[in-house]
């Protein structure tokens, strides 16, 4: 997946480099699927340091979002947000416009 993003964000630097780009960490999982939080994290990690290489704006929802487990938390949904979890997504979003 990091290799996809290579090939977009190089992309939009090439040809649109006035644009402002935000990328997205994915959010933590819900916890019937923990098992995935090993690569969520190593993914957000990457996909961090990748962002940067860009000068571009990593939005870090994952850490908004997730319970000291690392998983999401109960009140802003479970293998989709729900309205409280889109709220914060809406807030962080707001801090960096």
């Amino acid at each position: 997946m990091v290799a996809n993003y290579v090939v977009i964000l190089s992309y939009i630097k090439q040809n649109y480099p006035l644009s402002t780009v935000i990328v997205n960490s994915l959010f933590p999982p819900p916890k019937r699927r923990e098992y995935l939080l090993p690569n969520t994290l190593d993914f957000n990690e990457r996909l961090e340091r990748l962002t940067a290489e860009y000068g571009y704006i990593f939005l870090d929802n994952y850490s908004a979002l997730s319970d000291e487990e690392g998983l999401i938390k109960r009140e802003y949904g479970a293998a989709h947000l729900n309205r409280a979890g889109y709220e914060v997504w809406y807030g962080l979003l707001g801090d960096v416009m």
